[in-house]
């Protein structure tokens, strides 16, 4: 199947899910009424017929002529650059502050900016959940519709800048459905759409659909095929390494078998790459059930900073083994989210592991945890190598591979990154990556809606995982190791480099 065909597929399959994402979250038994009145919400910033009220602007064929013969020229280039060339097409055809194209990610439950142009342009691949974006509302609904200052009501919106007067969304249409949404946006509010506005976008996306079909289908069986080939040598190697390791211990056992500390390191070379294999295959099968739309999570009202402390504390021997020093700073007041706190544990970890590995030994991570506009927002950043400004919008696809000199940083199938993701959204967040560039480390945001709950609930659901930090304190963990500890970090050490 190609991609577009499921993202039409997918995105119609959800079209009736999306109302339980929304009372998924939202916390409390008088669910019915919350969702009324996130629609009357909803419903305050819908401007549509006001588009047929104004005095549309006289049409300028000649421009128009101009812009769809341009368009033409980037039919047979890659789909990323018909996208672009598309946004270009809206904004100028439009006249406005910034235009792009959105497409509902394969998961179903993910907008994203795939294409930007004009003052929004540094928002390039930018989320947001598909149940509070204007694009999902656009591609639910398969009508063209006009946002008046769409961040009143969804909120991931409320920090873009500049700030959005109006907003003109109209279905992009893949394989006869709404695969996502073409948008013009105004940031000043003397340039108000008209009909006309709509009826240019219109014939843009129509005029541009099919050849972005046909090449997205061209290279996405291109691309299986080479990342088949890629994938599966790397998940040999993985699988190698420590097979290896467990075939060497078994001998030196069978050796000594008399010798207890000969038995004790056997058993323990044995134990901890037994759990990396189990680890290799669970986020094989988690990427498979999301894929497959079986994933389930056991979400409840968490505190997420003992959530966090307890990702940090299992992640603790790759951290030691790489001698990185590790710091949390809590937020200032407990934050709960609805959450299934295994697999928030589960993100984390892999965030720490992927910072640990393309950090050089003795390097800092820190983790940051505090509220911004109605939703937690943690972030993981280190001082690593960071990552080329080419390379960011492809670090979350499955099997992706950054080059490096590092061997413990080309470990790894290149799932982890791409399993965050799809799991922070699965709750109705976002995970989203910034670098400097080369050298220059990197920084991983995490966001996720929090939960109107009183913060003592919130305490009591997460109480088990582990103690709440002073508020405002600073943790460093790990800056020393007990002298077990210290030899297991060189154990753990040995083996994530052979």
């Amino acid at each position: 199947m190609s991609v577009t065909r499921h993202l039409c597929t997918t995105a119609h399959r959800l079209k009736c899910a999306v109302p339980y994402i929304v009372r998924r979250m939202q916390p409390g038994s008088d669910q019915g009424s919350d969702q009324a009145s996130r629609d009357r919400n909803l419903e305050s910033v819908i401007a549509t017929p006001e588009l047929h009220r104004r005095s549309p602007r006289s049409p300028d064929y000649e421009a128009e002529t101009r812009v769809l013969g341009a368009l033409a020229q980037a039919m047979t280039q890659s789909p990323e650059a018909i996208l672009r060339a598309l946004a270009a097409a809206a904004l100028s055809s439009c006249r406005a502050g910034s235009a792009g194209v959105s497409l509902i990610e394969e998961d179903g439950l993910t907008s994203r900016w795939h294409a930007v142009e004009g003052e929004l342009a540094s928002r390039l691949r930018g989320a947001m959940p598909r149940a509070f974006s204007p694009c999902g509302t656009v591609v639910d609904r398969g009508e063209l519709q006009l946002f008046s200052f769409p961040q009143r009501h969804f909120v991931y919106l409320a920090q873009v800048k500049p700030a959005m007067v109006e907003a003109l969304l109209v279905p992009f249409p893949v394989e006869g459905r709404a695969a996502g949404a073409i948008w013009v946006v105004s940031h000043d509010e003397r340039r108000r759409f008209d009909a006309e506005d709509a009826r240019l976008i219109d014939k843009l996306g129509r005029f541009a659909a099919a050849a972005y079909q046909l090449r997205s289908s061209a290279d996405h069986a291109q691309r299986v095929g080479g990342r088949k080939d890629d994938f599966l040598a790397l998940l040999a190697h993985e699988m190698q390494t420590p097979l290896f390791a467990m075939q060497l211990a078994t001998e030196l056992i069978s050796r000594k078998p008399g010798d207890a500390d000969a038995v004790e390191s056997g058993t323990g070379i044995m134990r901890r790459q037994a759990a990396q294999l189990q680890r290799l295959v669970g986020d094989l099968l988690d990427g498979a059930r999301i894929r497959r739309g079986k994933l389930e999570l056991r979400q409840a009202r968490s505190e997420l900073s003992p959530i966090v402390q307890a990702a940090a504390e299992a992640s603790a021997p790759l951290i030691a083994a790489r001698r990185h020093s590790l710091s949390f700073t809590p937020p200032a007041a407990p934050l709960s989210v609805m959450a299934d706190p295994a697999r928030i544990i589960q993100v984390v970890c892999n965030l720490l592991s992927n910072a640990a590995k393309f950090t050089p030994q003795g390097g800092h991570i820190r983790m940051r945890l505090e509220a911004e506009g109605g939703q937690a927002v943690l972030r993981v950043a280190d001082d690593g190598v960071g990552i080329a400004a080419e390379a960011l919008p492809r670090i979350f696809e499955p099997y992706a591979q950054v080059p490096s000199s590092d061997m413990a940083a080309q470990s790894g199938i290149g799932i982890g990154l791409g399993l965050a993701r799809s799991l922070v959204e699965q709750h109705g967040g976002t995970l989203e990556a910034r670098s400097a560039g080369l050298a220059k480390g990197s920084e991983f945001t995490v966001r996720l809606p929090l939960a109107e709950i009183p913060a003592q609930s919130a305490l009591a659901a997460a109480a088990p995982l582990a103690p709440r930090l002073a508020s405002g304190a600073l943790r460093i963990l790990f800056p020393a190791a007990s002298r077990r500890g210290r030899a297991a970090a060189k154990s753990a050490d040995r083996e994530a480099v052979n």
